[in-house]
């Protein structure tokens, strides 16, 4: 339930800084007039460029590089860092077809890539999704970071005839606007052809070993200790799972103690993690903070922004980010790290009582309800209906009649693409107002390595702690199941 709103209001230009913040949004120039109109007013202060035969809006802090070789235009859209050497704008400028692709894989941040040629171009994101995309339906062209922004800029209302608006998270591909829709990690945009494509996987799954799957996973987390470190202060997330505190001991192992850690035990936090985490906090004595229900009561003008920016009637969290933005949004430089991700890696849909048997929409719809993403599903044959209709229309436009089920398994695949990418990536969006934030684990070459142990290697708890005995052996022997204490 709500909590209260807060009497303290943000100035109106600390307001205006946090709607759609680190966002964006791209058109074409002969739409310019019309969207100009549209836009939110604040929108339109943004800074603008004109790209070939394209407009780009970004906000303010949002970084915003490019490169024109020609016809050609390489943007860089967000934060992004590879994993070797080199810069990341650079290397995706001079690579083309598979190279640009196997280039996409040792990028990781948050980011969107759009490369555009003449009036053709594609676009791209991050391979978990972590900085949102959205895109036009109906023969237009429009991709924006937020669902809100692209629906201001194109006279779209909110769709008040469909029950997906009362769940707590969409189906699919869908948004609250009729028309727009999200782009699915490891697929792009094609804007000449206007529809997604995906591009990965390209290749079969190969066999790997512990230490195959190590050495990848550790060139990863150095890559990113070293890029969040360089010009941020890190908070990472620390829970008794295993996920987060993979996270702390590769910080703790390459940058020592340069970073503070942050527990909410509000959302899905259980009685027994509580003693783990005092542990380890301990052992780490960096600072730490705590939000529980207690301190999670109030929803101020910032939550209501946020909430907004995440483009969804979901007020479940707003208290938690109003305290988030109580507690960072002063702090400039901070940035939050957290373990979202390790589960595409180590495992989740596949460990259910009932996985997934293929990519059907029944199956997609079945896994979506035994998931808890909807309360209201099993009672409600009108919200049965549109679920159903939503994933129907997911598994078109991404293109999973044509995915070759034996090449990997299916339930990493819809958790990675659909859970991950719609539901975690949006979650971010709200929590810009407060600080940006990271996925810990975003990396398509940890998964490919990682999907190629053995079912008994990879799919349990056991993986991530023997990662966290190589980086820190005392945090890998706490507890982090409940009949371990």
């Amino acid at each position: 339930m709500m909590g209260d709103v807060a009497d303290s209001a943000l100035r109106p230009e600390e307001a205006q800084r946090l709607l759609f913040r680190f966002g964006f949004i791209c058109f074409s120039a002969t739409d310019s007039d019309r969207i100009d109109k549209n836009l939110p007013v604040v929108c339109r202060s943004w800074p603008r460029i004109h790209v070939g035969k394209f407009v780009i809006y970004r906000h303010p802090e949002a970084r915003l590089i490019h490169r024109s070789q020609q016809d050609r235009h390489t943007i860089l859209v967000g934060d992004a860092f590879v994993v070797g050497e080199g810069d990341p704008l650079v290397l995706v400028a001079d690579a083309v077809g598979d190279e640009l692709l196997d280039l996409l894989d040792r990028l990781s941040g948050r980011f969107a890539l759009i490369i555009i040629d003449g009036g053709q171009g594609k676009v791209f994101h991050d391979p978990f999704g972590a900085r949102t995309i959205f895109y036009t339906g109906n023969n237009t062209f429009g991709i924006a970071s937020h669902s809100h922004l692209l629906a201001s800029a194109f006279g779209l209302k909110v769709n008040t005839d469909t029950p997906l608006t009362r769940g707590q998270s969409l189906p699919g591909d869908v948004t609250i606007f009729p028309n727009i829709y999200a782009l699915p990690p490891n697929h792009c945009y094609d804007i000449g052809m206007q529809k997604v494509v995906r591009y990965w996987p390209r290749k079969p799954r190969q066999k790997t070993t512990f230490d195959e799957f190590f050495s990848v996973l550790d060139s990863y987390l150095k890559a990113l200790v070293e890029f969040v470190r360089r010009s941020r202060r890190p908070v990472l997330s620390l829970t008794g799972g295993v996920d987060s505190r993979t996270i702390v001991s590769a910080f703790r192992r390459y940058c020592g103690t340069e970073f503070s850690t942050f527990t909410s035990t509000n959302f899905h936090f259980e009685p027994w993690e509580a003693s783990p985490v005092a542990e380890v906090n301990r052992y780490l004595g960096v600072p730490h903070i705590e939000v529980d229900e207690r301190s999670d009561n109030v929803v101020n003008e910032a939550a209501l922004i946020a909430m907004r920016n995440l483009g969804r009637y979901k007020t479940k969290r707003a208290p938690f980010i109003a305290n988030l933005w109580q507690l960072y949004g002063s702090s400039p430089r901070a940035i939050w790290v957290t373990g979202v991700g390790g589960e595409a890696i180590r495992g989740f849909y596949n460990l259910k009582e009932n996985p997934m048997k293929d990519l059907s929409t029944e199956e997609m719809a079945r896994v979506y309800v035994e998931g808890g993403m909807s309360d209201e599903y099993a009672i409600d044959r009108d919200l049965e209906g549109a679920v159903i209709s939503a994933f129907d229309g997911f598994r078109e436009r991404a293109g999973y009649d044509k995915f070759d089920n034996d090449t990997f398994d299916v339930n990493d695949i819809f958790y990675w693409e659909h859970r991950l990418g719609m539901s975690f990536g949006s979650g971010l969006n709200e929590i810009d107002v407060a600080l940006p934030g990271l996925f810990g684990f975003n990396s398509r070459m940890v998964c490919q390595v990682a999907y190629g142990l053995s079912d008994d290697e990879r799919l349990s708890k056991l993986l991530f702690v023997e990662v966290m005995r190589r980086y820190d052996p005392y945090i890998a022997e706490v507890a982090f199941w409940p009949t371990s204490n």
